[in-house]
């Protein structure tokens, strides 16, 4: 397997994504930080701990909707409080003297992809197939130009790799970051990946395999609570415009 995934995209420009940091402090209190792939591995370990743990205090960084349909710059404080808060309380989900930084919604991402797999740890995953679309390319075209576009248009293609191959994103998440099992669940997505980028000749998109783990967690989330909602006879508006929050 490849370092990066590279596909076609229509709609986006080359991406940078920022790198996820970790920092671990030896017995001289020296700093070192480690590698990305590292990190990624504390991120992924904290997150599921985390929801093991918190449950109930991750639903509210992930689900924050505090009475409104309106996402304002407070209420994306109050999220981010509400994280960090989840971070010193499940201090121990870490190893100790490490800390992890990190853009948040990668972190956000991770917690969503957690909670999916923690909810269906022990049972067989439910058909989407007639769960209404969340994102869409009309989805894209409305949003700003720039890096919301850009996170919208990467919330459709991991929605529709999802929709594709549920039990491969499953397999995926599950699987340790830079492990012998992720890079075989990546090449199981291949076909999806495939079908789900655009035909036309567009610019060249490269997704590191944080960044695809990283959007494909929070697309399994936000179309599992979707199907739960249409099981209680709503429509999927309320995680669509969740969804929205996370580009």
């Amino acid at each position: 397997m490849r370092p990066a995934i590279v596909v076609l995209w229509c709609l986006v420009a080359l991406v940078i994504f920022p790198p996820v940091q970790a920092r671990a402090h030896d017995s001289a209190d020296e700093v070192t930080k480690l590698s990305s792939e590292a990190a990624m591995v504390a991120a992924w370990e904290f997150a599921r701990c985390s929801v093991k743990r918190s449950r109930d205090d991750v639903r509210t960084i992930i689900d924050p909707k505090f009475g409104t349909t309106v996402w304002s710059e407070q209420d994306e404080q109050i999220r981010l409080k509400r994280m960090w808060k989840l971070a010193g309380k499940n201090a121990s989900c870490m190893r100790p003297g490490d800390s992890l930084k990190a853009p948040p919604r990668l972190f956000f991402d991770m917690l969503g992809g957690a909670m999916f797999l923690d909810k269906h740890r022990d049972s067989g995953l439910p058909d989407y197939s007639n769960i209404p679309p969340l994102f869409s390319t009309d989805s894209v075209k409305e949003a700003k130009v720039g890096r919301q576009r850009i996170g919208i248009a990467l919330r459709l293609f991991a929605e529709c790799v999802f929709r594709l191959n549920p039990g491969g994103v499953r397999a995926l998440l599950q699987s340790r970051p830079f492990s012998k099992g992720e890079g075989n669940s990546l090449s199981e997505l291949q076909p999806a990946m495939g079908t789900c980028v655009p035909a036309e000749e567009g610019a060249q998109l490269k997704l590191s395999k944080i960044t695809l783990r990283q959007y494909l967690s929070m697309a399994a989330y936000l179309v599992d609570e979707a199907y739960d909602l249409s099981k209680q006879n709503k429509t999927s508006e309320m995680t669509r415009e969740q969804g929205r929050l996370y580009a």
